[in-house]
């Protein structure tokens, strides 16, 4: 088209304050041609034809975890590039061994990609639908169901054709998702997708009404990538979101006519998430002049604790004079930033935080000694190295090294300080392992109340299964979506494919699940 997308949304929204949120960048996800373009790509061994014949199923209705992904084969790869064919939905191949030029449909790329099959490399050499860094994807991607489908309720969206963002005169859609006064038809339950065109100033309502969309549907528009999650877009509106929560709590009436104290943990939890965005000078702006123009028919004394809590958080991204600067631009009356400092000393000191859960406790090293140690002498070490047909030697503890490069042979004997050693190892590997899970989640605003059983019995599930199978379960995903009942009844299922060639999987499986207690003992 020849216009600039970034530019024209700058332009031609700067004065549409309904649409603050919709400002900033397009960001291509991992699951879009514009991404993949200019990549190199390999091939995974995989038992895709064999799955899809068993269910006789489509590879839409597959998610990457239904696979059993093998070796990638980095010694041949080939270029994703624009093809230079009419149709546009189609991408050129250029193979390394130059045996010429293949052209693939986009779809079928897009699809090969999100399963795994096609593993992509990034700038800096990593695959990057391997890397922890790509954790947001999990948030994307197909492991959607009718059930979880409301976490992109009133989230932002482009609509994606021939993957580029379907435009009005220049201008992508917004698009978003809405509880629907119809809930359920034939067990599938029906949102509202709504959009707004940016591009109409003269309005802050839908151009169209909003239309009946069953989950199912949206799901399915999600997997093939027509439409795409813009999460920066959710900045502002996030943030005009959780101040609105706190905004809702602090004026509620109870019965007898009075308002209630404010609960000042939920406040600051709240505030903090609000704003987590704020990066630069433009956007300490940007959020004071919301927060002030939210609170302002709020009684002065919450008013007055929640602007000093939230001014305070802000010296250090700007200096003392800088802040002043901002906030006699953007208060509609006068603060004076060091008066807020001198009397911060006054309010009273906040219960010092719950320390989060990382570290795993001596009954984990109780449960792996008689779960992974000797059949006939429980709690106790193998110390002859053995195999059991898995490509790997085990020895001790369920210590498991690749059958090819272990230092130990089979037959090999150790001793139990040995077994020991290995032993805390292998459990602080599980650990950190799961901490980084946990960190990451933390540091997304992703609040998971972890207890000790439940901390155990992830690292006890890492240990067994290891780590990439761990984050790809349907488990963690239940998990970290907070419903811990059905995640503690998923445990029961997890790698339910390997019970029939090691029956004693199922009843760990089991203890697994009753050990995971979602309330601290």
């Amino acid at each position: 088209m020849g216009m600039d997308i970034k530019k024209i949304i700058r332009e031609e929204i700067d004065d549409f304050s309904d649409f603050e949120w919709a400002k900033g960048e397009i960001e291509y996800p991992i699951y879009s041609i514009d991404f993949l373009i200019g990549k190199k790509a390999y091939f995974r061994e995989n038992n895709m034809d064999e799955v899809l014949e068993t269910r006789n199923c489509t590879r839409l209705d597959l998610n990457k975890s239904d696979l059993n992904l093998g070796k990638i084969k980095s010694n041949i790869g080939w270029t994703i590039k624009k093809s230079n064919l009419p149709n546009r939905n189609t991408v050129s191949i250029i193979l390394d061994d130059k045996k010429g030029t293949q052209h693939w449909g986009v779809d079928d790329v897009l699809e090969l990609v999100r399963l795994g099959i096609w593993v992509v490399e990034g700038d800096d050499g990593k695959f990057i639908n391997e890397s922890e860094e790509f954790d947001w994807i999990k948030d994307i991607n197909p492991e959607l169901t009718n059930e979880n489908f409301h976490m992109f309720y009133n989230k932002p969206f482009y609509w994606y054709h021939k993957g580029e963002p379907v435009s009005d005169w220049g201008i992508p859609r917004v698009f978003w998702f809405e509880e629907s006064g119809i809930h359920v038809r034939d067990k599938d339950e029906i949102a509202l997708m709504c959009h707004k065109d940016v591009n109409d100033k003269t309005t802050s309502e839908p151009k169209d009404e909003c239309t009946d969309i069953f989950h199912s549907t949206a799901i399915r528009y999600i997997k093939k990538g027509t439409l795409q999650h813009q999460p920066q877009l959710s900045d502002i509106k996030e943030c005009e979101n959780y101040l609105d929560k706190i905004l809702n709590n602090v004026t509620l009436i109870n019965e007898d006519g009075r308002k209630p104290d404010m609960e000042w943990d939920f406040t600051k939890n709240n505030l903090d998430k609000s704003k987590k965005w704020v990066k630069t000078k433009e956007d300490v702006k940007k959020y004071l002049s919301l927060l002030f123009s939210k609170l302002k028919n709020l009684p002065r004394k919450i008013k007055v604790k929640i602007i000093k809590y939230v001014l305070i958080s802000f010296i250090g991204l700007l200096t003392v004079n800088q802040l002043q600067t901002v906030v006699d631009e953007v208060s509609p009356e006068k603060i004076e930033i060091t008066k807020i400092q001198q009397t911060e000393k006054e309010e009273p000191k906040e219960e010092p935080k719950v320390e989060s859960i990382r570290k795993p406790s001596e009954e984990l090293f109780t449960f792996l000694k008689i779960e992974e140690g000797s059949a006939k002498n429980k709690g106790e070490p193998v110390l002859v190295a053995y195999k059991i047909g898995d490509g790997m030697i085990t020895v001790g503890w369920g210590h498991a090294e690749d059958i090819n490069n272990s230092k130990y042979k089979l037959g090999q004997e150790i001793d139990t300080t040995e077994a020991k050693i290995l032993l805390k190892q292998d459990v602080k590997k599980a650990s950190e392992a799961l901490n980084r899970i946990l960190n990451n989640w933390e540091s997304k605003g992703i609040e998971v109340n972890v207890t000790q059983e439940m901390y155990n019995t992830m690292t006890s599930m890492i240990f067994n299964m290891g780590i990439g199978n761990f984050r790809k379960s349907d488990f963690i995903q239940l998990v970290k979506k907070n419903r811990l009942d059905k995640a503690k009844e998923k445990i029961k299922t997890t790698s339910s494919h390997l019970f029939s060639e090691f029956p004693g999987l199922k009843k760990r499986r089991e203890l697994e699940s009753g050990n995971f207690n979602t309330t601290s003992s």
